[in-house]
Parts: C-alpha cells; sequence; structure tokens
C-alpha cells in the first residue's frame, strides 16, 4: 500500500514539473517582442498582415508595370532608375523609359520597360 501512494506522489510530483514548465512556456510567449505578439495576434484573427504590420506590397505585370503599395517616399526619379523608401528597405527599379504613372500617397503605378528590381536595405 506504501509502495502505490509513493508511485503515485512520484508520479503527481512528474506532472507538477511538466505543468510548472508548461505555466513557464505560456509565461515566456506571453513576454514576446510587441512586434511578435502583433503577428500572433493578425495571425489568430486571419487578417492580411502586409496591412496591419504596414510592410510594402509589390505588384508586377510583365516587365512594363509595377505597383507599389504602402511606401513611404520617393528618393530618385529617373527616366532609367526610380528609387522608393519602403519601411526599412529601398526599392530601386530600373528600366528603360521609366514613368509615374499614378502617384498616391502610399501607392505609385510604374511603367515602362522595367528591367531589374533591387531591395536594399
Amino acid at each position: 500500500m506504501k509502495e502505490m501512494s509513493r508511485k503515485n506522489k512520484s508520479r503527481n510530483r512528474k506532472q507538477d514539473k511538466k505543468s510548472s514548465k508548461i505555466r513557464s512556456l505560456k509565461k515566456y510567449q506571453i513576454q514576446q517582442t510587441p512586434r511578435k505578439r502583433v503577428e500572433y495576434l493578425v495571425d489568430c484573427l486571419h487578417l492580411p498582415t502586409d496591412v496591419v504590420m504596414g510592410r510594402e506590397i509589390s505588384l508586377l505585370s510583365g516587365n512594363s508595370q509595377m505597383q507599389i503599395r504602402n511606401f513611404k517616399k520617393l528618393l530618385v526619379c529617373k527616366e532609367d532608375e526610380i528609387c522608393l523608401l519602403a519601411g526599412r528597405h529601398q526599392i530601386k527599379i530600373t528600366g528603360r523609359c521609366l514613368t509615374i504613372f499614378y502617384f498616391a500617397t502610399e501607392e505609385v503605378l510604374i511603367t515602362g520597360n522595367i528591367q531589374s528590381i533591387c531591395y536594399e536595405e
């Protein structure tokens, strides 16, 4: 009888250790960086992460059109090069006869013969 109670006590201790580890993991998960918490919340709510987190969206149609959303500012605008600041990095578009067809506060449409797109930090 005493052996049975000892086994049960040891099992209970093991379970308590496991549950305390799980509790500490949950606490650690809660204490993540704010960005991780927002990404987790966005994922749980099934929201588009690019819009909520302010990331840029680049849409390329062939080699003649590129639409960029959520950019910060226009850095360079030449006939053969257009450079935009988007969040933490720059988007450098090179080609021939590049023009800005549409320009708004957070959206730009670039047309022309696009040869390369470079993302620089």
